[in-house]
């Protein structure tokens, strides 16, 4: 900063008309018309003024060299390396004085921040007295400058001369910039000294207040700890301005550059949520010898806050011990900002020169009064108009709520339950009780509240983890949401915790644990395999139960499959329940190859004892692991007597064009219309399977002769439609068959179906028509909208029947207006 009684320069402002005229005034040529230098032609120029220093003033010519490409600020014999790497405009201000003058030099652009330098002239001659770079510099809200002040600080008539730095971390509240590690230019010797005044820009205090050792209320530490500190203007080796905040009052802050600390500040952030301050309180160091050796003791504080509040805090005697001075304003302190100054301190050792110490600086607000707290945590529980602000209080609250709330909980709405889980959410590390009121909300009615509740338990791990544990290793519908979020929230804790909750009684069965254990590896990585393969090393004594439903678990996620294998050759020959063989059959369909497992899976698959279910799955299983077997045991079942095994078998048979007679033969021959369809659901393209499709659209049962339709539509037959058109029209055919030609002809665009489309739309919207025969009318709407011409036409002028709903109506109208034509559906 450079600043005069009159004009204020500053890193971040500048006025330009100073650096203006003394500019043209040194360069005088630059002001007529004549084309401007090049910019290298003017660095290697000098440039000159002249400055007027020393008793009495007396002219020195002040000029920049440039030399190897270095700048160099020359004042008479005297000179000082500047910070710049090319020359540039130079201006003086002349300071008069008590007793003669100094200069103070600019070089910089004029209207920006550049470098400054004092000027003085003394018994040894001219002397360049300090260089300062006023520009900023380093990362955002952390930068710095130097700065130079010229401004009468004393109010006697006289300038001062004052050089320090700028911090944008440490300033007092309400100013721009405080001048830091200030010192004075000295009126008798011109020399650079520490400064002892009280930094310029603080109003008169407005009130005076002589701290207490007696609380006016509060008992304790403070229940919102809202102060944060910004920055301190000085502090010891080994002391630090946070100190003040860490309930440590032997551990201090302590400041001072030989002068006692007198004027060095702390500047804190008040959040307060709103809340004003009621009272202050500060902890000197305990005054034993050494202390007393080591430290000033603080006499008077000024204390600045927000608008210019300024207060003065008298500290009439020291105590024998760390005990509070309590500084209560006459109205509490509405502010966001806090600044306490050293405005006197009471010098300690025979030298005078020891920093002044404070060990705790604390604000107390209305919840640290008597009933303050009640009155916040009634008025959340409350559906008031404040219940809202309460909550959000009570959230930075340090105190234990969960009695008040507990007490209360069973009466509270849905919304009071929604703030006290907030507010206990925010709370969830302070104990048991707190633990237990949430993992209580879990189970809520209100999904909200559980989920808060759920959330708040999550965000608190790993403290909570004992709490969760005990949610997720229920067996109910709460214990399988507690575990998926666990498994989205900490992946690792979810594999651990859900294996060991299905290896545990009846645990076996909670397939959404299996779920939240497969996506806890999928999200956990390397950690989460490692969690499965710990359990899996120690799951020996784990009942076959849980370890079969453990390999389901585990087969989802690939890099966990090798221990799903493990898990399922191990369980192989103690599997003789069929919960168990099930388990194992379907994790090994997603497993690699193993001989011993396809063997077992062989024998299960042809096996007159094995449940129907247990050998149909087996089958699928060979097929999908590609066992050099399944071809052979599935032929073998062809003659089992379960429609459903033969199903199994014929999936597994067909494969490609080798299988078209097999599936041929059973969809024309089997007794049962459900290896008929499956065996239809299998042919692939070919004339044959064509053939064969159309013949199943003669066939007695109506699950078969869908079949038959939906695989012509695969295979687009369009050709079939002659045959598919009368099960369509025929009002006593199966809805699902209908429901297959209408899709037909809508996804392979056959024009000649009109007329049998509309006829389904007739029957629909017929009054007191059959609720499946009004759906299938809406389908062919649908169809016929899209196919188009005078079908479309019609199904648009259909569409104002009551029956037909508002978006198919929209569709259709649409449709209607669209010329596209229709475009078979691959």
């Amino acid at each position: 900063m450079f600043q005069n009684s009159r004009t204020t320069y500053s890193p971040s402002s500048c006025t330009g008309l100073l650096w203006l005229s003394c500019w043209l005034w040194i360069n005088p040529a630059l002001a007529q018309s004549a084309p401007a230098k090049p910019a290298a032609a003017i660095a290697r120029a000098a440039v000159a003024a002249e400055a007027r220093v020393g008793t009495p003033p007396t002219a020195v010519k002040v000029s920049l060299e440039l030399r190897k490409g270095q700048v160099f600020l020359r004042a008479g014999k005297a000179e000082a390396l500047l910070p710049l790497s090319e020359a540039a405009p130079l201006a003086v201000e002349n300071v008069a004085l008590r007793r003669g003058g100094a200069a103070v030099v600019q070089v910089g652009p004029p209207g920006q921040p550049g470098i400054a330098a004092l000027i003085t002239r003394g018994p040894a001659g001219v002397a360049v007295a300090w260089v300062g770079d006023l520009r900023w510099h380093g990362d955002p809200g952390e930068r710095v400058a130097d700065a130079i002040e010229t401004a009468d600080r004393d109010a006697d008539g006289i300038a001062d001369v004052v050089v320090g730095t700028y911090d944008e971390r440490v300033r007092l509240c309400g100013q721009e910039h405080t001048i830091l590690a200030a010192r004075s230019l000295d009126t008798g010797d011109l020399q650079l000294k520490a400064l002892r005044v009280l930094p310029t820009g603080v109003a008169a205090p407005t009130q005076t207040l002589t701290a207490s050792q007696q609380s006016p209320g509060p008992t304790g530490l403070p229940l919102l700890a809202g102060l944060r500190v910004s920055g301190a203007s000085a502090a010891e080796a080994g002391s630090t301005a946070n100190q003040l905040l860490d309930h440590k009052p032997d551990a201090v802050w302590a400041a001072g550059q030989g002068h006692a600390g007198k004027f060095e500040f702390v500047t804190l952030r008040w959040d307060g949520n709103g809340q004003p301050i009621r009272a202050l309180a500060v902890i000197a160091p305990q005054a034993d010898a050494a202390h007393a050796a080591q430290w000033a003791r603080p006499k008077r504080l000024l204390l600045v806050a927000d608008h210019g509040q300024v207060l003065r805090a008298e500290l009439p005697a020291e105590p024998k011990d760390a005990k509070r001075w309590w500084i209560t304003p006459q109205t509490p302190l509405q502010t966001t900002c806090l600044s306490v100054i050293f405005e006197d301190t009471e010098a300690a050792g025979p030298s005078g020169d020891a920093a002044a110490a404070l060990g705790e600086l604390e604000a107390y607000t209305d919840l640290d009064f008597p009933g303050g707290l009640q009155r916040a945590v009634e008025a959340m529980l409350q559906d008031g108009p404040h219940a809202s602000d309460a909550a959000d209080l009570l959230v930075h609250v340090n105190a234990d709520l969960s009695a008040p709330i507990a007490a209360a909980w069973p009466k509270l709405s849905t919304q009071a339950r929604r703030r006290a889980v907030r507010v206990l959410g925010a709370h969830v590390e302070q104990g048991a009780k707190v633990q237990e009121l949430l993992a209580r909300a879990v189970a809520d009615p209100e999904s909200d509240v559980a989920q808060a509740a759920l959330e708040a338990q999550l965000a608190a791990l790993p403290s909570s983890e004992a709490t969760l544990e005990g949610l997720a290793t229920q067996n109910d519908a709460i214990g399988d949401r507690v575990m998926v979020a666990l498994a989205r929230k900490a992946p690792v804790q979810a594999v651990a915790l859900g294996l060991k909750a299905i290896g545990a009684t009846g645990g076996a069965e909670r397939t959404k644990v299996r779920d939240a254990v497969a996506l806890g590896l999928e999200h956990g990585g390397v950690p989460a395999l490692g969690a499965a393969q710990a359990w899996v090393d120690a799951s020996a004594a784990v009942p076959l139960a849980g370890r079969a439903s453990a390999a389901l678990a585990l087969c989802q996620v690939p890099t966990a499959a090798p221990l799903a294998l493990r898990l399922v050759h191990d369980g192989l020959a103690a599997a003789t329940e069929f919960s168990d063989q099930w388990r194992l059959v379907n994790a090994s369909a997603k497993l690699g190859a193993d001989v011993d497992i396809d063997a077992w899976l062989a024998k299960l698959a042809t096996s007159a004892d094995a449940p129907w279910m247990l050998r149909a799955a087996a089958l699928a299983a060979l097929s999908a692991r590609g066992a050099t077997q399944a071809k052979q045991v599935a032929t073998q079942a062809l003659a089992d007597p379960y429609p459903r095994v033969r199903t199994a078998a014929l999936a597994s048979l067909a494969n490609g064009q080798d299988g078209v007679e097999l599936l041929s033969r059973y969809a024309r021959d089997d007794k049962w219309f459900l290896v008929r369809t499956a065996a239809l659901d299998g042919l692939p393209k070919s004339p044959r399977a064509e053939s064969t499709l159309r013949a199943a659209l003669a066939d007695k049962t109506a699950a078969v002769r869908a079949a038959a339709i939906a695989g012509l539509r695969r295979q687009a037959v369009i050709s079939a439609w002659t045959a598919i058109a009368p099960h369509v029209e025929d009002p006593k055919e199966y809805p699902e068959v209908i429901g297959e030609g209408i899709s037909f002809a809508r996804v392979l665009c056959v024009a000649d179906a009109t007329a049998a489309l509309e006829a389904v739309v007739v029957r629909g919207l017929k009054p007191e028509a059959w609720q499946p025969d009004q759906e299938l009318a809406l389908g062919a709407l649908e169809a016929l909208g899209m196919l188009g011409g005078s079908g479309g036409t019609w199904a648009a002028d259909q569409a104002n029947n009551p029956l037909v709903p508002a978006p198919v109506r929209a569709k259709l109208e649409r449709a209607a207006k669209s010329p596209t034509a229709c475009v078979p559906t691959p």
